[in-house]
This record gives C-alpha cells, sequence and structure tokens, in this order.
C-alpha cells in the first residue's frame, strides 16, 4: 500500500512541475519564431498585456549567449571593456550563466527605459532629472500615477515599415556586409533589422529592432540596431519614437515619403 502511494505522490508531484513550467511560460515561449514579425508581434502583444515574460521570450537570450563568438567580437572592435554583452567567453557552466543573466538584465533594462518614455514623455532619458527637496513628493507622485496609468491594453500593432524604405543604404553592400559580419560574431545565420508602427492610447510609435535567426528560428538580437544606427536614432531611445520625438526624428531624407505612410499594415 505504501508503495502506491509512494508512486502517486511522485506522479503528482511531476505533474504539478509540469504545470508550473507552463504558468511562467519556460515551456511555451523559447523556441523562437517562423518570421522575424512573429518575434516582434509576440514581444508587443507582450506589452499590451503586462507580460514580462512573453516579452523576454521574443529575444535571443540562451541561444544567443550559447551561439556568441567572442573572439570574433574583439577582432571586430580591437577593445574590450566592461559594457560588452556578454561580458566573458563562455569557458565553462558558471559563466555561461552569469553572462545569459546578464543578456537577460540588460534587455529589462532596455523595456524599463522603454517603459518610462511611454508613460512619462516629459522625462529625458539621456540626462538626470535634478529637482529641488520640496519638489521631491509632487515629483514621485506624479510619477507613480502616469506608470499606472498607462492604457497597455489600448496597444493596438498596425504593420511594418520595409527598412529599406528608410535609408538607401541598408541594402548597399557595404551596409550588408557590416550586417553579416555582426550575424557572424553573433553565431547566427541571418541578421536583419525590422521597424514596427503600433498605436498605444491613440498615439503613433515606431520600434526599430535587429532580428536573428538561429537554426531557421528567429528572435529579437536588439532595439535600434542596423536600422536604428542608419536613421541616427538615439541609443537612450532604446529603439523607440515615441509622439513626443516623431518630429525631430521627420527630418531625416526620405524622398518625399511620410513615416507615417509607408506602412505595411498585417494581414
Amino acid at each position: 500500500m505504501k508503495k502506491y502511494l509512494v508512486l502517486i505522490l511522485v506522479l503528482i508531484l511531476l505533474l504539478a512541475a509540469a504545470g508550473c513550467g507552463s504558468e511562467t511560460g519556460e515551456s511555451s515561449f523559447v523556441t523562437g519564431f517562423d518570421t522575424p514579425e512573429d518575434a516582434v508581434i509576440t514581444y508587443l502583444e507582450g506589452l499590451r498585456d503586462s507580460d514580462l515574460e512573453r516579452m523576454l521570450s521574443a529575444f535571443a537570450i540562451e541561444s544567443f549567449v550559447e551561439n556568441f563568438d567572442f573572439e570574433a567580437m574583439l577582432n571586430r572592435i580591437q577593445a574590450y571593456g566592461p559594457w560588452m554583452e556578454p561580458r566573458m567567453p563562455n569557458v565553462n557552466e558558471f559563466i555561461t550563466a552569469m553572462n545569459i543573466e546578464q543578456r537577460r538584465g540588460s534587455i529589462v533594462n532596455a523595456i524599463s527605459f522603454q517603459y518610462v518614455a511611454l508613460a512619462s514623455p516629459e522625462l529625458d532619458a539621456a540626462r538626470p532629472q535634478v529637482m529641488l527637496e520640496e519638489d521631491i513628493s509632487d515629483f514621485v507622485v506624479q510619477f507613480r500615477d502616469n506608470l499606472n496609468a498607462l492604457d497597455l491594453p489600448s496597444l493596438e500593432i498596425l504593420g511594418f515599415i520595409p527598412a529599406e524604405t528608410l535609408s538607401e543604404h541598408y541594402l548597399s553592400e557595404l551596409n550588408q556586409d557590416n550586417i553579416a559580419r555582426q550575424a557572424e560574431v553573433q553565431g547566427a545565420d541571418q541578421l536583419e533589422s525590422r521597424v514596427a508602427v503600433f498605436e498605444l492610447e491613440g498615439d503613433r510609435h515606431f520600434l526599430f529592432v535587429d532580428v536573428v535567426n538561429f537554426n531557421g528560428r528567429w528572435y529579437i538580437a536588439q532595439f535600434g540596431g542596423n536600422i536604428g544606427a542608419l536613421v541616427g536614432i538615439s541609443a537612450d531611445m532604446r529603439g523607440m519614437i515615441t509622439p513626443e520625438t516623431f518630429d525631430w526624428y521627420l527630418a531625416w531624407p526620405l524622398d518625399g515619403f511620410d513615416l507615417r505612410d509607408i506602412m505595411i499594415p498585417l494581414e
């Protein structure tokens, strides 16, 4: 009788463990995506649903670290510094685990910058907000209110803008060679740029990313990316153009196109 009870208990524990894996998204969102657009859509849908794990699942994290060619990175930039990601070559499981957490943490940090830009666009991400002591309490109250008031469920994904439409240099031989060398550093089969268009609280926003392919599956590699650099998006923007910065970015040459009109809508 005890033997049967033990078997039943083991079965219950195994089923419970399987259920926990699916609730956290670990077993559902780690296989990559069929297309680059699917990865970006998953990220934005995760933002819409306040689901951080789903947002992270759109990124190459473990695959990024495991495939990364540390020596190729050093050969490309001819320097080593603490800003690098990953910071160390994967010489053992312990360091690989740290590199994975560093990668995950840097993505979460970038997401938090985006959230603040969406919730409190009056704050300047490029410099500190200096204030008098008597203003601090009001700032905290207003900041908390703004963070809570952001209507994420109103987010609607509209479509994508072809990267080559935004810069004539994107498809140039020089830039494609640059992209290929970056893919080599990441140990990837392909690397491309995507620009997604979405509305939030009735305002139009643009998200610039690089997407990467490992073994036939697509993930987001980074915000901004190659096309973001070509059009001059500051790293402080984390690849996102908000209504507050939109007019400034319309200054780049687009051969008479309006950024708001050159979008391929979702089917």
